[in-house]
């Protein structure tokens, strides 16, 4: 395998590409943006709960602040708006 084969791989593993094509004569594509912060946002949530549980959470929402100081008015909002969305089902 080449340096090159190895680098694209590692793309789709991480899903910021995707391959089609048979095996010597593979196709690869951007994912969309949005696809990509979705797997990411998703990977990083996963591993965090299954692995820190709720002091990861805590520690991720300290974070959020100290980034962006208006995130968790932000989140707020998003729970809200799930949890409203919830109710309508």
């Amino acid at each position: 395998m080449t340096a090159v084969q190895t680098v694209l791989n590692r793309l789709v593993e991480q899903k910021l590409l995707t391959r089609s094509g048979t095996r010597r004569h593979y196709r690869y594509e951007a994912q969309p943006t949005d696809e990509v912060i979705k797997a990411r946002a998703s990977k990083a949530a996963s591993d965090l709960l299954s692995q820190s549980g709720e002091l990861g959470l805590a520690h991720f929402l300290d974070t959020m602040d100290e980034l962006l100081p208006d995130s968790i008015q932000q989140l707020e909002r998003l729970l809200a708006e799930r949890r409203k969305m919830r109710k309508e089902e």
